[in-house]
């Protein structure tokens, strides 16, 4: 602890805080460079996730909840807007939210029912899912 107080007198708390903070920024430099690096196209695509559960329904069942979870913060998304489309193809806004989250239907979700997830911002589709089809026997 002494040779702790020792160095903290010396060096002064100013000079502590100057290192930690250009330490910050050097990551931050580094984290862009490394991104800015790839296309934008090719970020949002790998490190946008989109998922939807169940996957997959029987075509012959009738609406069921389905569980909503999407992360898009590696893509350098702040937030999102998951919409879906109707056979019309027109897209009605389902949830919005942060980068990252979760979200659950009612129960009106059928096979082939697509999401689109979407920056919050600019509306650039990032991801979409459609549930599967599975035949009844």
């Amino acid at each position: 602890m002494k040779a702790i107080e020792l160095i903290f007198k010396a060096v002064g708390a100013g000079a502590i805080l100057v290192g930690s903070f250009l330490g910050a920024l050097a990551f931050l430099d580094y984290r862009a460079q490394r991104d800015d690096a790839k296309p934008l196209a090719e970020r949002a695509s790998t490190s946008t996730v989109l998922v939807i559960d169940p996957p997959a329904l029987r075509e012959c069942d009738g609406p069921k909840a389905a569980k909503v979870t999407w992360n898009a913060w590696s893509a350098g998304v702040q937030s999102v807007k998951i919409f879906i489309r109707d056979k019309a193809g027109k897209e009605v806004l389902f949830t919005s939210g942060g980068s990252t989250g979760a979200a659950t239907t009612a129960a009106w979700v059928i096979a082939g029912t697509t999401f689109i997830l979407k920056d919050g911002y600019t509306l650039n589709d990032l991801a979409s899912v459609s549930v599967g089809a599975d035949k009844c026997r």
